[in-house]
């Protein structure tokens, strides 16, 4: 298989914030293993509240990949 699809050779799991604890850390619900691409590139985002934040990398997953957010 050539194309995105054939790009797409890695396992990723995705995990869904669900709260907080005690300390103020964020904790995690259970993961959904979804087939990616995981792209190592440091960049800085603006996001719409004023926050900037690093990130550690792209991930790319299929168009039609759906994750559940709360």
């Amino acid at each position: 298989m050539y194309g995105f699809p054939a790009l797409l050779n890695q396992i990723v799991t995705i995990h869904n914030q669900s709260s907080q604890n005690r300390h103020g850390e964020d904790t995690f619900s259970a993961g959904t293993d979804v087939k990616a691409r995981f792209v190592p590139k440091t960049r800085t985002i603006l996001q719409p509240n004023g926050v900037v934040i690093q990130t550690d990398g792209l991930c790319y997953v299929k168009p039609e990949t759906t994750v559940a957010v709360n």
